[in-house]
């Protein structure tokens, strides 16, 4: 909390983090069976949570902030018939309110500073944001169940809306440093207040078919989506003073999909203990109500395709920690290098939308999977499942910068530091890196568009899942299993054409090796005593690895055969290929111990024991990925499981 310190000290013996959260809920349901066929249930639940301070890992106390959710409400009515004994009808109406507080801790004055060699924020959070979001939703079905077919048709429909307001501090400026070094600045035309709309609908159609000894299940499912913004205006700012302009009422996307279900299910030997499945459907990806994130829902906004934030580089050449230059002016000037997007706080939309993508059917990303297994029972109580699993994804969109050409960027390579602390010691060549020439930079004019229009897109995700289980046998009921999938995304010809789409990316093809989950739990109900133990056991991979160096110029200049583009002192590289490097796995052990106390004619107790994390192991989940030749942070924890947990808790039914 000095507004004159720029360099992160901790103080082991001074001020701590606190994460102090609290929750207050409560929630009334009432079901009224109006007759022998209808039934009506009303739920109402409120919420309110605050995690004042919500502490973070790599952030510095004074650099906390309050995340608080003073309304959180939820509404419910449902409905439901069975007609006859063959059609069942229901239906629901349900309303959700959500309130959104991300307020500093301390003074808004403070600028803050996040320091990427170290992977430590200081000072402040960063930008201050209140939000309201809202949707209503109405769902109907209606089910026809014969002896052979089980048909269900229906529909769901959302009304959605979303409003933002966000502040930066008073100097709408953040710091980047390099171990206590400044290298950038972002800069922020905010205050910012944007407001937008969704509907969602979708009606399916699904028939479960029994034939012998085959199941078969298929189903089409219609989904239309919509957003629109209401008119806004945006004035000028401290960063942005010529900005003035309004904005009309204006459409967002209006999508058409069909989408498949179908599936399988053999009965080998019709005795209902060998089962071989299969199954192929077709999901749309999730857009969120238009204030949500992503290019087609809170990014379409015209409000929020105004360029709000930009970086520039800056020599602290003084040592002042303070910024020389005329921060309002686009070009390099003083300390501050040229502005990374020259239309930042402009009167103008920076960013363009293929008309192709705002309309029509088939846009809207997607992902098709497919399963094939076999459940075997072994025994009387023992079964045996096993199966795979590919999802592929397609319909991949790209921001194609229209101000630059591919022959505008110059591809360079990098030599990795020699250090023993990088896989084979560092010393290897990356190549496939990109700067832009230095007379195109700072210029952009960003056109969203179809990924294909520039090649192949692949990202694709398969494995294997093996479970077991026993079922209750003596006391005893015991499952588990374990999965392990690899990931491969590839988007090389994509940068081929587009270097600006990943310039300090080198891998453009990565695939992780086969990552292994495990998992399983066990209970036993001891004889007549009414106690009942139970162990949950699970191991993960630890976190993937990455060496993020800021390489500067004497590593790149070699190969560029020039500085760094726009003043840049340095350029952030990662050493270590993604899916090669993780942590240790996190190997977790959690213990349940309940008794049930019985009393004659009036209820029951149960109450139980919870101890999680047994043993206190202490992996880490989080590390700083931050490296530097003359620093030893790299891979310092961050965040580790949470400690040894004991709870208690016990229920009254009467």
């Amino acid at each position: 909390n000095d507004p004159n310190a720029w360099l992160y000290v901790p103080d082991p013996t001074g001020a701590t983090a606190l994460f102090d959260a609290l929750l207050y809920n409560e929630n009334a349901r009432v079901t009224w069976q109006i007759d022998p066929k209808n039934k009506l249930a009303i739920y109402y639940d409120t919420q309110v949570r605050c995690a004042c301070p919500q502490a973070l890992a790599g952030v510095s106390p004074e650099a906390q902030s309050f995340a608080a959710y003073p309304n959180q409400r939820f509404t419910s009515a449902t409905y439901t018939a069975p007609l006859t004994n063959r059609v069942l009808v229901d239906a629901a109406v349900l309303n959700r309110l959500e309130r959104t507080l991300r307020l500093l801790v301390t003074d808004r004055s403070f600028i803050r500073v996040i320091d990427t060699v170290s992977g430590i924020t200081y000072r402040s959070f960063g930008e201050d944001s209140i939000g309201l979001n809202q949707n209503n939703n109405v769902r109907a079905a209606v089910s026809w169940v014969t002896g052979a077919h089980s048909l269900k048709t229906g529909f769901q429909t959302q009304w959605a809306s979303a409003q933002t307001d966000t502040h930066s501090n008073p100097a709408s400026t953040d710091y980047t440093f390099a171990n206590g070094v400044p290298t950038s600045i972002t800069l922020y035309a905010d205050p910012r207040y944007l407001k937008s709309f969704s509907t969602d609908f979708g009606a399916f159609v699904q028939d479960r078919w029994t034939i012998k000894h085959v199941t078969l299940t298929g189903g089409l499912r219609y989904d239309r989506y919509h957003s629109y913004y209401p008119a806004a205006t945006l004035g000028p700012v401290l960063l942005a003073p010529n900005r003035n302009v309004a904005f009309d009422e204006s459409d967002g996307v209006r999508w058409n999909d069909i989408t498949t279900r179908l599936g399988a299910a053999w009965d080998v030997f019709g005795n209902g203990k060998t089962a071989v499945k299969t199954s192929l459907n077709k999901y749309l990806g999730f857009t969120g109500v238009a204030g949500s994130g992503g290019p087609f829902a809170g990014g379409l906004n015209p409000a929020n395709r105004v360029v709000n934030s930009t970086t520039r580089s800056w020599n602290d050449s003084n040592k002042n920690f303070i910024p020389d230059c005329n921060m309002a002016s686009t070009a390099a000037n003083g300390e501050c290098g040229a502005m990374a997007n020259a239309a930042f706080g402009q009167p103008v939309v920076g960013t363009n939308y293929d008309p192709a993508l705002l309309s029509g059917w088939g846009i809207r990303d997607y992902n098709w999977e497919f399963v094939a297994s076999v459940q075997q029972q072994v025994s009387g109580r023992l079964s045996v499942d096993v199966g795979y699993f590919r999802r592929s994804y397609g319909n991949f969109k790209v921001t194609d910068n229209l101000s630059v050409a591919r022959s505008d960027f110059n591809s360079y390579s990098i030599v990795a530091p020699v250090d023993a602390r990088l896989p084979n010691g560092g010393g290897q060549t990356i190549a496939g890196l990109y700067n832009v020439t230095p007379a195109k930079f700072g210029q952009t004019n960003n056109f969203v568009t179809n990924a294909s229009n520039y090649g192949d897109q692949i990202q694709r995700w398969q494995g294997v899942d093996a479970t077991a289980s026993v079922r209750a046998w003596n006391g005893l009921t015991i499952q588990g299993g374990l999965s392990t999938g690899s990931t491969l995304t590839d988007n090389c010809a994509i940068v081929a054409q587009l270097p600006e789409v990943g310039p300090n990316n080198p891998y453009c093809h990565a695939e992780t090796r086969y990552l292994t989950q495990i998992k399983g739990l066990g209970t036993y109900q001891l004889p007549r005593i009414d106690v009942q133990v139970s162990l949950a056991v699970q191991s993960t991979p630890g976190p993937q690895i990455a060496a993020n160096f800021n390489a500067t110029n004497a590593f790149t200049q070699p190969s560029l055969g020039r500085p760094l583009s726009g003043n840049a002192s340095n350029v952030s590289v990662n050493l270590v290929a993604p899916g090669t490097l993780f942590g240790d796995r996190v190997n977790q052990l959690d213990l349940r111990v309940g008794k049930i106390f019985r009393f004659a004619g009036r209820g029951k107790l149960g109450a139980n024991v919870d101890l999680f994390n047994i043993f206190n192991r202490s992996p880490v989940v989080v590390q700083n990925d931050g490296f530097s030749t003359t620093t030893t942070t790299w891979q310092q924890p961050q965040q580790v499981l949470n400690g040894r947990l004991i709870k208690f808790s016990a229920q009254f039914d009467f």
